[in-house]
């Protein structure tokens, strides 16, 4: 009878055990989307979009995906900064913050571009709009 007991309660303390996992795994999960860890597989997924329509050397690819991740890691850095602020001023001066980051970005990216390459760049960037 002991022995029979023992097991279920084991098996109770395993089962809690896993649902607890689970709802760790779940935070982190949420954690990682709002604290900019996976950003890498985001930068990866914008150069790979980008060199797909304008070619990029692998130079200009390892340049690109450093400027992005640059970008990405500002970008975060902005919204975690604005997070629970919501008067008008504060709604401004964050997307003012923003553009300054996006057009850094444009500004980098054209500067290891080709004169075809920038025509695309902005082509994308205009139909982006």
């Amino acid at each position: 009878m002991k022995k029979l007991f023992l097991a279920a309660l084991s098996l109770l303390a395993v089962n809690a055990m896993n649902a607890q996992t689970t709802e760790v795994e779940k935070s982190k999960t949420e954690y990682t989307k709002t604290r900019g860890e996976g950003i890498e597989a985001r930068v990866q997924r914008d150069v790979d979009a980008l060199d797909k329509q304008l070619t990029f050397t692998p130079e200009q690819k390892q340049k690109a995906h450093d400027i992005i991740l640059t970008k990405m890691n500002k970008q975060v850095e902005v919204r975690s900064k604005y997070t629970n602020r919501e008067d008008a001023t504060t709604a401004d001066q964050r997307k003012a913050d923003l553009n300054a980051i996006k057009e850094e970005y444009k500004t980098s990216m054209k500067g290891i571009l080709t004169p075809s390459q920038i025509e695309k760049f902005n082509t994308i960037n205009n139909q982006i709009k």
